[in-house]
Parts: structure tokens; sequence; C-alpha cells
């Protein structure tokens, strides 16, 4: 099996750096059910949980972004999530050094996270 490191930020701690097996299944333990994507750039994507909201799973953190026509779209995200990377083939890797920093840096605070 597959391993890799990403990082997971849980309801209510701090993000975390983990060595995780990407066995389907075993992600999904990650955000506690169904998974959805958002790319927060081409190379690093955030899990979540894709019916967190409808379900009624506790917020974690805000959520402010840019989209491609320069207009600033802020959510709030529900639940578990982690953030990982991708080979070129689609299969899950360790996030980088730098990537890690990326991530790290764009959590203004434990509640705010500027994608």
């Amino acid at each position: 099996m597959e391993k890799a490191q990403v990082i997971h930020v849980q309801v209510d701690k701090m993000p975390e750096l983990k060595t995780v097996d990407t066995y389907y299944k075993n992600l999904q333990s990650l955000v506690g059910g169904h998974m959805e994507v958002i790319f927060i750039n081409p190379k690093i994507v955030m899990y979540h949980h894709g019916e967190g909201k409808i379900i009624g799973l506790p917020p974690n953190f805000n959520f402010v972004v840019d989209d491609s026509r320069g207009v600033r779209v802020a959510d709030v995200i529900v639940g578990d999530v982690f953030f990982a990377t991708h080979d070129s083939e689609g299969e899950m890797i360790s996030l980088t050094e730098r990537m890690i920093e990326e991530i790290m840096s764009r959590f203004m605070d434990r509640l705010h996270f500027l994608g």
C-alpha cells in the first residue's frame, strides 16, 4: 500500500502533517465519508466531505479565494479536511516541503484560510 504525507485539519485542532495510506477508504476516513476536492492551485488540492453541510458537520474554518474572474469568494468549510498533491498520473504523493510551507502560510490563523 502506498503512503503519502498530507496536512490533516480536524475541526477545532491545528493543522497536522500526517503520513497516511493512500487507500481510498482510508482517505475517506480522514474526512468522515464522501470526498470532494477543491483545487487550491494546479498542484495542491483540499479534500472535504462533499455532503458535510447537508448532514450538519461542524464548521472548521473560513475559506477565502479569488475566482477566475478576480471576484473574492468566501465560504465556510465544514468537517475535517486534508490537503494533498498528485503526480502526473493522478496518484496521490507526498506534499513537498515547499507545498507544506505554502499551505501553512495560507492559514491567517486557525479559523481563516486564504485560498
